[in-house]
């Protein structure tokens, strides 16, 4: 009897591990292939097209002795056909994002102190606010009727809409509420980040809940999964349902060479097609002589 009272303990305990070992497994798992790096050098502000066949950037070039201006490009995202749309070496591009239909690019320059538009052919350069204050973080309303984003003074700061349909600007939210923002798969609520917090917003402003995250983050855009169950903050994966931080993308996106520091480092500025299947970030890499970063696309499978 004692005999059958100590296996079944065994056996109870073996059950417990088990169980532990699978609580503590990845509640999601990801795989990528095609992977795709481009050959430009100092880029940023990557961007796929809803379908994800095309990306739109920012490519950088120095100008001596001020500083670097950026021209935006586009290019497919198997990395042929890359074109310029616009460059002008005094002007600072940056910001680029597709419309849902993919057939404009709205963008900031000179600092962000304006927005424009451009088709996707080239056509229809417009620009699209006054130059009297600092712009960030632009993205496009899911139905592609308005754009919102950050304004910084001097008239008051925090969120604003830019509405097409009837032609006006106005403050979205709370005051003085503003940083990089995103929309659910399902178009119903808005997500800023601001510092470590995650803040969920009703289409009508008002706050629907408030999360602070525990890890450090750096001023990325969130990127929301199209199942609706994550958020991708930098290399940051927060799990909605568990409250899980955990990293997105595996340490071997990250390459050693032999005996030495990381020479390409990252993922940042993440952007993902509309079906959750493509991705493009940037990587630095951080041991040049110079600062240089590139842009790595690849095909994902969510598990």
């Amino acid at each position: 009897m004692k005999k059958i009272f100590i296996y079944c303990m065994l056996f109870l305990a073996s059950f417990v591990q088990i169980i532990d070992c699978k609580a503590q497994e990845p509640t999601y798992k990801v795989t990528w292939s095609n992977e795709v790096i481009l050959e430009f050098e100092n880029v940023d502000f990557p961007g796929l097209i809803s379908d994800g066949k095309k990306l739109v950037f920012v490519r950088y070039t120095q100008v001596a002795p001020v500083s670097d201006y950026g021209s935006i490009w586009t290019i497919n995202s198997d990395g042929t056909v890359a074109k310029v749309l616009l460059s002008d070496s005094k002007t600072d591009f940056n910001s680029p994002r597709w419309s849902p239909d993919g057939s404009k690019i709205i963008f900031l320059k000179n600092h962000g102190y304006e927005m424009w538009e451009i088709k996707e052919d080239g056509t229809g350069l417009a620009p699209l606010t006054e130059k009297k204050y600092e712009k960030m973080s632009p993205i496009w309303w899911p139905d592609g009727s308005k754009i919102i984003f950050s304004k910084w003074g001097p008239e008051p700061s925090g969120l604003y809409i830019l509405d097409f349909v009837s032609k006006s600007l106005n403050p979205f939210g709370e005051p003085d509420l503003g940083g990089p923002v995103t929309f659910s798969p399902d178009a119903k609520t808005l997500l800023v980040l601001e510092g470590q917090d995650l803040i969920f917003l009703n289409l009508d402003g008002t706050v629907k809940e408030r999360i602070t995250v525990k890890s450090p983050l750096k001023d990325e855009e969130p990127v929301w999964t199209l199942d609706g169950k994550y958020i991708i903050l930098g290399n940051l994966l927060y799990v909605l349902a568990t409250g899980e931080e955990t990293p997105f993308l595996p340490g071997s996106v990250v390459r050693y060479p032999e005996g030495g520091k990381p020479d390409l480092v990252g993922p940042k500025s993440i952007t993902l097609s509309r079906d959750g299947k493509k991705i493009a970030f940037v990587m630095e890499e951080p041991n040049a002589k110079t600062y240089r970063a590139r842009i790595k696309i690849m095909n994902l499978v969510w598990k």
